[in-house]
């Protein structure tokens, strides 16, 4: 595939704010990609993919440009990075042509929208020069507890490498861990007896097209402790494990780390964490819960907290979780 020096210098400005001058990226291409310009002169490089694919989670933000994601009703949904500032139009079009390259090589069209993604990421930190902010406290629980989930649970049903790729809550999936018809989504709480758990959305819990849907609820308690971390620490002590029992999955990993928002440049040193027991559960028909069936068309974007309480009847043992995500056996390796 071979662009021209500037993909959008043939492109007019259309006349009307409500369309968009386009041309498709390589029509040999698999993944539907688009350079764009708007009625204002804005560039663009927009993916289209099936709305069915749901994606959560933040976008990066940048100075001068703007990641977006749109899902019209009726229509494919769109991400979009959008030029605002013309004057980085060269460093615009080098970000754009690099998530071309790399969005283009995906096998799936998931696999697609994540690589878009997380190549967006990449490049907020590098143009951010690694100092956009390091991860706030909640942030910096709910990873700790998805790498708990991540080296406890999953790889030791599935093995490293499957683990890392099945870890895909960083990238905007719907579901924390997703391996094949069974997801878990991961949660982390600082302990106490009235413990609750916060729900993003309504999609979170829904057990629709799955076999099987685990909730694991980690604590994660602020600390001074000798044996609390920072999650600078956790991290490393992470990518030494993957390191050693899958070499081949270190890139996978820090790519989900850097869509996650985490660099290792950023200091945290100064919040620490006690990293104790998880729960598990079985997601079923009972689980207190709410899903998108309940309400009528249009209500949408719910949050909500559950109380840990009321999910014992469900509670499962991690050996079992193991187990069944595993197919019956456990990776031990």
């Amino acid at each position: 595939m071979t662009e021209p020096a500037d993909p959008w210098g043939s492109l007019k400005p259309p006349t009307t704010v409500e369309t968009l001058a386009a041309k498709r990226v390589g029509e040999e291409l698999r993944w539907p990609l688009f350079w764009a310009v708007d009625a204002a002169g804005q560039l663009l490089l927009m993916l289209q993919y099936d709305p069915g694919i749901e994606m959560r989670g933040p976008l990066p933000r940048f100075r001068g440009l703007v990641a977006e994601r749109r899902t019209p009703a009726g229509e494919p949904a769109l991400l979009t990075l959008r030029l605002i500032r013309p004057e980085f139009r060269d460093v615009f079009r080098q970000f754009c042509t690099d998530t071309v390259r790399v969005t283009v090589e995906a096998q799936t069209e998931r696999e697609a929208v994540s690589r878009f993604i997380t190549r967006a990421w990449l490049w907020q930190r590098f143009l951010a020069g690694g100092r956009d902010g390091r991860l706030s406290d909640e942030e910096q629980k709910g990873l700790l507890g998805e790498l708990t989930v991540l080296c406890d649970i999953v790889a030791p049903a599935l093995g490293m490498v499957a683990a890392v790729a099945s870890w895909t809550g960083p990238l905007g999936a719907p579901k924390d861990f997703e391996i094949g018809r069974n997801c878990v989504e991961s949660k982390a709480f600082s302990g106490g007896t009235a413990a609750s758990v916060r729900i993003a959305s309504e999609h979170q819990l829904c057990t629709t097209a799955l076999d099987e849907l685990f909730l694991v609820v980690s604590e994660v308690a602020p600390s001074v402790a000798d044996a609390a971390v920072n999650l600078a620490e956790y991290v490393a002590s992470v990518r030494s494990v993957v390191d050693s029992r899958a070499p081949e999955a270190r890139e996978a990993f820090e790519s989900r780390l850097t869509a996650a928002g985490f660099d290792s440049a950023d200091d945290y040193s100064d919040s620490r964490w006690q990293i104790g027991a998880k729960r598990c559960f079985r997601v079923g028909d009972d689980f207190p819960r709410i899903t998108p069936d309940l309400f009528p068309s249009g209500v949408h974007r719910v949050r909500y907290r559950i109380a840990l309480a009321e999910c014992e009847p469900f509670r499962v043992s991690e050996r079992a979780l193991v187990t069944a995500i595993g197919g019956g056996h456990a990776d031990q390796s």
